[in-house]
């Protein structure tokens, strides 16, 4: 009787054991398949949605362009083709529509037509009252500002991702009414190609488009511009579950037969199966919030942060750093350099963080640093400290030399009372400050700044406005004199901008706005034409010509000034051109190679205002200048201070070792001029001699030298 009861317990007791693990084994694994499924969802969602915005921001780069804008106004086929049209190669889109309003006619390249080598089609594959229907919520744009609508549609039979835009003419003001623009339309089929991305990114067997809705796995609707489904995404969503009941099958059915034995085994199988399947999916959810150059955080995790941050509240402080140069690195070395470089810099700032700051990459050469806690300033500025410290060297990536520099902004609140959009503004005004007036360390949000912003705004938008005529600019030349001989040797070529509706603007405020918003390029430009075009009616007239520090670090600038020469007949001999200390502090690597570009075309090249940056010989030797043009500041210490006249001799004797022609600016008195002809400068420049003058004074000084003369030789018989 007792071993009856004894095997009736123990058979009850394994019976009900083995259903409790089967029952707490399929709760678990249906647990997990819905879990996992939802995952799934979130994630096709967020990979679809990345996609799409890839889609938008190639179209609004193709339609930020006023180029563009005026081939497609003036149909001019050719142009379209061969810079936009080709590009619907299917690698990135494969329908390119620009659909021009004075009549709703289009101009249209497939990717058949491109494989072909064919004319673009003149009818629309995008029908016109589909890109019509984007109207009501692309009137909404403004000049200058970035408006891009997508939505999905059907097209012979295929589901399309559509991007539409207006073509802007950015960077230049236009009477043309923003209704008169033409539009942009990008299609991209919606097939294995353009799936396959998000499946492998969030490891999906299989993903595929269908008309409608039916199926048993997850779905997605794809919407038109109407709000209307146009297809459906189907998708097999993981379902690990499966994957447990199949992984502890066998040893729930030993349990059976060995039920001591086996119990703990099966436990210790589920478990590791389960963490195994947990850290797959916190995986998926980790590269969706990834940057995937630097591996830093990205914008979508910056946002998540600022909300955990705000349920707890405190004080934070939010730091932007803004690289310097980084679109020349794009442009002159390639993407690929370039993505090295920011990953390089990414670690830098990882290397430098402290234990509870938090940084993210916003894009480009933008990143974000929030710091917590009352302390958060004081981290702040440690960190700025020891990312300094790491940055001070220049950078090797792939043989080249790059020098690191960059903007630092920052504000400070409580979390709880100001949004975090609104912590990225302020720091953003900051580190605005700190780029414009090359601030080295980091600069504080302060109210006042919102000032200077604002006036530098009303700057930018008359400065374009000259610069769609340039009737408001013009040069001129101030002489630089033999200091033995009292001749002529070169002028120094100075731009001047005279506004209707802000004065005479004075150049140290306006040319570095021009360098920050890359005005400079066009400014720079009409400088060099205007020399130009004066050196053919002056013969005898060798100039001199300033190259701001964004010009030298555009590669193409080599051959648009040796085009602009040969168009005007220009020798290169004739002309000089004049970099600061701190243009090739700041990158000296892609400095030198525009450099050496323009010395081997055969122009000459000066080192101006030395001795206000931080030039060594060694740089002196390395650069290769012809000139040396001694800063004003050494100039005015004469008869002021024993030290600057010492300071003189020694440049005069460094520049004769260097094989270097030395020239002082700023001369204004007699006694500068007569000290600085016993110390054998060669060259002199200043008020004393000649103020900057038009064109057509210095012609008709040109022939009046004898003063020049008289003033030289009267100091050198005193």
């Amino acid at each position: 009787m007792i071993v009856r009861k004894l095997s009736v317990m123990m058979l009850t007791s394994m019976v009900m054991a083995v259903t409790m693990v089967v029952a707490v084994t399929l709760w678990t694994a249906g647990q997990n398949n819905r879990t996992a499924a939802e995952d799934s969802q979130k994630m096709v969602a967020g990979g679809l949605e990345g996609r799409m915005d890839r889609l938008a921001s190639l179209n609004s780069d193709y339609a930020s362009w006023a180029a563009a804008f005026n081939a497609a106004r003036a149909r001019d086929v050719e142009w379209l083709t061969e810079n936009m049209g080709a590009g619907a190669n299917g690698k990135e889109f494969h329908v390119l529509q620009i659909v021009l309003p004075d009549d709703w006619s289009s101009l249209t390249w497939t990717e058949t037509a491109i494989e072909a080598g064919t004319a673009p089609l003149n009818n629309a594959v995008v029908p016109v009252e589909v890109v019509r229907s984007f109207l009501p919520k692309l009137n909404m744009y403004k000049r200058d500002v970035k408006d891009t609508q997508t939505a999905y549609l059907e097209l012979d039979g295929e589901t399309h991702a559509i991007a539409v835009s207006r073509i802007q003419p950015w960077g230049q003001t236009t009477d043309v009414p923003v209704e008169e623009f033409p539009l942009m339309v990008f299609a991209l089929r919606v097939n294995d190609a353009f799936l396959s991305r998000i499946a492998d990114k969030f490891l999906i067997d299989d993903i595929y488009v269908k008309p409608d809705d039916e199926g048993s796995g997850a779905r997605l609707p794809l919407t038109g511009p109407d709000g209307t489904v146009v297809s459906h995404l189907h998708w097999t969503p993981p379902r690990p579950g499966d994957l447990l009941i199949k992984t502890v099958s066998v040893p729930i059915a030993i349990g059976l037969a060995v039920f001591l034995l086996l119990t703990g085994k099966v436990a210790w199988l589920a478990r590791k199966n389960a963490k195994l399947l947990v850290a797959s999916e916190a995986e998926a959810l980790r590269v969706a919030r990834k940057d995937a150059i630097t591996c830093l955080p990205n914008r979508l995790a910056l946002n998540e942060r600022f909300a955990e941050l705000r349920k707890c509240g405190g004080t934070i402080s939010t730091l932007i750093v803004d690289l310097n140069g980084f679109k020349g690195i794009n442009d002159s070395f390639g993407h690929d350099v370039g993505d090295r470089f920011i990953k390089v810099f990414a670690e830098y700032i990882g290397l430098s963080l402290p234990e509870d700051a938090f940084a993210a990459r916003l894009g480009g050469d933008e990143f974000v640093v929030v710091f917590r806690g009352q302390t958060s300033e004081d981290q702040c500025i440690k960190f700025c400290n020891a990312l300094k410290r790491r940055t001070k060297h220049p950078l090797n990536v792939d043989g080249f030399m790059f020098e690191i520099t960059y903007a630092l902004g920052y504000s400070s609140g409580d979390v709880k009372d100001l949004r975090s959009t609104e912590l990225l503004r302020r720091a953003d005004v900051a580190m605005y400050h700190a780029k414009k007036h090359k601030v080295q360390k980091p600069v504080r949000y302060d109210p006042t700044l919102e000032h200077d912003k604002r006036e530098e705004e009303r700057t930018i938008i008359a400065l374009q406005e000259a610069l769609e005529t340039c009737e408001e600019f013009n040069v001129v030349y101030q002489p630089i004199i033999d200091a033995k001989t009292g001749e002529l040797e070169l002028a120094e070529a100075l731009v001047r901008w005279n506004s209707p509706t802000m004065g005479n603007v004075s150049p140290a405020y306006f040319i570095p706005i021009a360098e920050r918003t890359s005005l400079i390029f066009d400014l720079g430009r009409f400088v060099i034409d205007r020399v130009f075009s004066d050196m053919t009616r002056l013969d005898a007239l060798k100039t001199s010509i300033n190259l701001s520090p964004a010009q030298l670090r555009n590669s193409k600038v080599i051959e648009e000034i040796r085009e602009r020469a040969a168009f005007y007949g220009i020798n290169p001999s004739r002309v000089t051109f004049e970099i600061t200390e701190t243009t090739f502090m700041e990158d000296e690597y892609l400095v030198s190679f525009i450099m050496d570009g323009l010395r081997e075309a055969g122009f000459q090249i000066a080192l101006d205002d030395f001795g206000t940056g931080y030039s060594s010989i060694g740089y002196l030797r390395k650069m290769h200048f012809d000139k040396l043009k001694v800063d004003k500041s050494f100039i005015d210490d004469i008869g002021v201070t024993e030290t600057g006249e010492n300071l003189l001799t020694s440049l005069r004797f460094l520049s004769r070792a260097l094989g270097l022609e030395i020239v002082a600016e700023g001369v204004e008195t007699e006694e500068q001029l007569g000290l600085l002809q016993q110390l054998s400068y060669d060259m002199v420049q200043g008020y004393l001699l000649s103020k900057p003058i038009p064109a057509e004074d210095l012609a008709t000084l040109l022939s009046e030298k004898a003063d020049w003369a008289g003033i030289v030789q009267a100091q050198k018989a005193a």
